[in-house]
């Protein structure tokens, strides 16, 4: 069985991350560009209760499964497809801290 899934959490191979904001209640989900963007001064806040920020690194990997049979998640898409896959994607509601996933329109 492959374990690279049991790896530590930091892996200086990583390239990237994803940085977004989750509501498990309403099932969606914006980007940002910062975890801390509720902490921020004179910005506006998030609209709605149930929001928490999530980071997410790439490449790692997971348990394999049918979407991913060998586990590896190679890109920032690959992470919102397993996580966030059942979960609409909206404006981040401050221009501000809008992030977009390199090849994601």
């Amino acid at each position: 069985m492959d374990k690279r899934w049991l790896e530590p959490v930091f892996r200086p191979w990583r390239s990237g991350q994803v940085i977004l904001y989750v509501n498990n209640n309403t099932n969606e989900y914006f980007l940002t560009t910062d975890h801390l963007q509720i902490c921020q001064p004179n910005h506006g806040e998030i609209q709605g209760e149930g929001w928490v920020a999530c980071t997410h690194y790439y490449p790692t990997y997971v348990v394999p499964r049918s979407e991913f049979p060998d586990g590896h998640l190679k890109t920032a898409e690959d992470v919102l497809k397993l996580y966030y896959g059942d979960c609409k994607e909206i404006p981040n509601p401050d221009p501000c801290f809008q992030a977009h996933v390199p090849g994601k329109e």
